[in-house]
């Protein structure tokens, strides 16, 4: 989902750049997403996983990989959808407001299993290395966070 986003803004930036709108000189959120993927790499190296918790991780990602596919799949299904709505010829707000209530439930799904296996995970890892996931993901959200503050002008 963030993805597409970022082509979002990269294909509107382009175009308000072609029509001769002022441009931001550099893109907070696409740079914060960038940033953000290097240090997720930087966090599995640093939590100095033992052989048996790289196991298990990867025994529940495996196990759980259909699921979240399939939920995956839905949320993509339906984001189409609303892109469809947005995209019409003569968009009409009642049906853009409908697509996009339609994929509250898929991404509700998807949001429930990345807890579920949180859940499943978080168990096998030492006080010390979940205490480093959760700040991580308190950076990755502030970071997130000054991107869009930083588009928004603010």
């Amino acid at each position: 989902m963030l993805g597409a986003f970022a082509v979002t803004a990269l294909i509107v930036g382009s175009a308000a750049a072609q029509a001769g709108l002022p441009m931001l000189e550099n893109r907070p959120f696409l740079d914060g997403f960038l940033h953000n993927a290097a240090k997720w790499r930087e966090l599995r190296k640093d939590l100095n996983l033992t052989s048996d918790q790289k196991k298990e991780i990867a025994k529940i990602i495996k196990s759980r990989r259909p699921e979240v596919l399939q939920a995956i799949n839905k949320v993509r299904s339906e984001h189409k959808k609303v892109l469809l709505a947005v995209r019409a010829p003569e968009p009409k707000d009642a049906e853009i407001r409908a697509a996009a209530a339609r994929l509250a439930e898929p991404l509700a799904e998807l949001a429930i299993l990345r807890s579920q296996i949180r859940q499943q995970i978080m168990p096998l890892l030492l006080p010390k290395q979940r205490e480093q996931v959760d700040k991580f993901l308190g950076q990755v959200q502030a970071s997130m966070d000054r991107a869009f503050a930083q588009s928004a002008g603010k």
